[in-house]
């Protein structure tokens, strides 16, 4: 009786190891930066103080990222016969687990995580690879790698954010409503602007997209303070219910980054605000920024981020201002639509590095996602159940646990009340 009781704990605990194929718990790392949600109002704080034993929140403190993955910033670490391994390391002793993703130093195409943000991240956007590798080489301090950063973000809870281009219609009433706006841009931008919407093409789109996003961040910063602090006293003498959406979150951001260009970015940029379970993709050049909320995240390894607003960090006006995708759509536009197959929604951008499978299932519920030739990262972010593979383990799947799959098994998932995951993988039939 004690074998077998032995024997079931290590199964529910740490995965039965069959031959070469195992499903491991995963440890992954919470970054603290000052943006994130402070305390157990954080998700991310919830999901490591569940997820990672003996981890206390400090009920002060920020809680705005958890990473799982390889990222050398950061890495995970798996439980590997009872001792804590970077995932790395294992996967360079085990290749076969990598299926067709092939790396000597064991290192993954994607990064999995999770944001909890309670004040806006930076005015950015992230080059493609053929920029990517002019930039590294260039100035390999502020651009420390040759990588492509794509990126998709799946709110949890209600988020805010900001995603490309506004049709020119809404920049061109802006124009006219705002005065403070106006006198930033110019006279001239501003006569090239409507030169440029009365021609009417494609290139002429772009073109009065770039001038007034290129006047306002080369904009005097004199001359910002005054207008910035002068459209605030005019707005805070209106009565709050009478407030716009975009004056609200106007003056939200002025709170936050005082007297900074990003805010009248605002003016150029769709607020795109999410459901949970709604998600947006930040494609290469696309301009964005979190505003607020919760949310899954999955990218490309990197740490390219081109920005010009919002942040203390090193701000690279030029570079953004060339490299910028200046396609005006809608906020509705910028919502990316997955393919939902029962309990299995896929989040499958337009890129090789990753894609994102979101399960949900109630009651005596089973999901199935058949295998990949891929690794996977999962991770619970709500409810309780189990996970299984083909090759027989069986793991116990609570709030806050995340585990890494090898390639070519398939993934089993139930539960007898409710159950949220999401799994990561790369996404090779995208190359």
């Amino acid at each position: 009786f004690f074998f077998h009781f032995f024997f079931l704990f290590r199964i529910l605990l740490l995965g039965l190891k069959l031959g070469s194929v195992a499903m491991l718990r995963l440890f992954g790392e919470a970054q603290q930066y000052a943006w994130g949600k402070i305390g157990e109002n954080s998700m991310v704080a919830k999901l490591v103080e569940t997820g990672i034993p003996d981890f206390k929140v400090e009920k002060d403190s920020p809680y705005a990222e958890l990473w799982m993955g390889t990222h050398v910033k950061a890495p995970s670490h798996i439980s590997d016969n009872g001792e804590r391994v970077p995932l790395s390391e294992y996967l360079q002793e085990h290749q076969e687990a990598m299926g067709s993703i092939e790396s000597e130093d064991g290192q993954l195409p994607f990064l999995l995580k999770v944001l909890s943000i309670n004040n806006m991240l930076s005015i950015q956007a992230h080059p493609d690879k053929d920029l990517a590798k002019v930039l590294h080489q260039r100035d390999p301090e502020n651009y420390r790698d040759s990588n492509h950063k794509p990126e998709l973000c799946i709110a949890l809870t209600d988020f805010v954010g900001l995603c490309g281009f506004r049709p020119l219609q809404e920049i061109s009433q802006h124009i006219k409503s705002y005065k403070e706006f106006t006198t930033v841009l110019g006279d001239i931008t501003v006569a090239k602007f409507n030169s440029e919407m009365k021609l009417g093409t494609e290139m002429s789109q772009k073109h009065a997209l770039q001038n007034v996003f290129a006047a306002i961040v080369h904009a005097e910063q004199n001359l910002i303070t005054v207008q910035l602090r002068a459209l605030k006293c005019r707005l805070e003498k209106e009565d709050e219910d009478h407030l716009s959406t975009l004056e609200k979150y106007f003056l939200l951001i002025l709170n936050q980054y005082p007297d900074d260009v990003g805010c009248f970015c605002l003016f150029l940029l769709n607020i795109v605000q999410l459901q949970p379970g709604e998600a947006m993709f930040l494609g290469p050049n696309i301009p964005h920024a979190y505003i607020s909320g919760d949310c899954v995240e999955c990218m490309a390894c990197s740490d390219n981020v081109v920005r010009a607003g919002c942040t203390n960090k090193y701000k690279d006006a030029d570079t953004l201002i060339s490299m910028l995708n200046y396609d005006p759509k809608s906020a509705k536009d910028q919502l990316f639509v997955p393919i939902v197959d029962n309990h299995v929604t896929t989040f499958a951008p337009p890129v090789n590095d990753f894609k994102v499978q979101a399960i949900k299932i109630e009651g005596e519920e089973t999901a199935t996602i058949e295998a990949e030739s891929t690794p996977r990262i999962v991770l619970v972010t709500k409810g309780k159940g189990s996970v299984s593979i083909s090759e027989g383990d069986i793991v116990t799947a609570e709030t806050g646990y995340s585990f890494f799959v090898p390639a070519n098994v398939k993934l089993i998932a139930s539960t007898s009340t409710a159950l949220q995951c999401f799994i990561a993988s790369a996404s090779l039939h995208n190359q």
